[in-house]
């Protein structure tokens, strides 16, 4: 989740050939992205009304004040490295999972047999969705969500 979220999809790019697949959890890629070695599927979950890494990119409330990219952004990159044959903004993702608050949607037949999956957690902040009881600053995390992240990933 958030930093490790950075971690993983930098993970995704530099060490796919150790990987099927990762599951980034509120971040962004922090750095230029490059070509995987050897694909592999995303499963992506970010909500919406996250402060902290916002959904819709630009700077964070975080300490470190980052300006991040939009996670819609971060999606199509994926879907553009994996081949796969809908982009995110086409109307062409198909909703394979709904679970309270959170909407997945895949992207598309992808190269290799992999897949870019995107969870959107509506009116969700910066926390790992379906954990109750998370610690959080409302003004700058905002909500948690109740999609089950972890039974899902």
């Amino acid at each position: 989740m958030s930093a490790g979220a950075v971690l993983t999809h930098r993970i995704g790019r530099e060490l796919s050939s150790c990987f099927a697949a990762i599951a980034p959890v509120e971040g962004t890629i922090a750095i230029t992205p490059c070509l995987p070695s050897t694909p592999i599927s995303i499963f992506k979950i970010h909500g919406n009304a996250d402060r902290n890494i916002p959904f819709y990119g630009g700077f964070g409330c975080g300490g470190n004040q980052e300006n991040f990219s939009s996670v819609t952004a971060i999606v199509q990159t994926w879907i553009d490295l994996q081949g796969c044959n809908c982009s995110f903004e086409g109307n062409c993702g198909q909703v394979v999972l709904t679970d309270s608050d959170g909407v997945c949607t895949k992207y598309g037949t992808c190269d290799f047999d992999v897949y870019v999956t995107m969870c959107v957690v509506i009116g969700a902040g910066h926390a790992w969705p379906g954990v109750p009881g998370q610690q959080v600053q409302p003004q700058c995390n905002g909500t948690i969500g109740n999609f089950s992240t972890t039974e899902h990933i």
